[in-house]
């Protein structure tokens, strides 16, 4: 279920009952924006533009971050009679059968 944006009353540029939003939002996000702008004390579309900006901005930030790599290094061999092959039993060898 969604919630016409433009038909929650507003205080701001727009006429009695309209917002200059476009688009539909979903019941939940509807009444998150509505108890943040009665918390804030706030015109509901400045608190829509306000979270829109934030949102915004958080996507190109996130855009820009360089990927994260690891570089692998050689820890050595295992040792003589064990395998990475068998998790289970690798355990049970370094730890013991009654290891869980």
């Amino acid at each position: 279920m969604s919630v016409n944006l433009e038909s929650v009353p507003c205080a701001g540029r727009a006429g009695p009952g309209e917002l200059p939003v476009f688009g539909d939002a979903d019941d939940d996000v509807a009444a998150k924006l509505k108890a943040e702008s009665r918390r804030a004390g706030r015109p509901f579309r400045e608190i829509v533009n306000e979270t829109l900006r934030r949102g915004l901005a958080s996507r190109r930030a996130t855009a820009r971050q360089q990927a994260f790599t690891i570089t692998a290094r050689d820890l050595g061999g295992l040792k003589p009679g064990l395998s990475l092959d068998n998790v289970a039993e690798l355990i049970e060898q370094m730890e013991g059968p009654l290891h869980r």
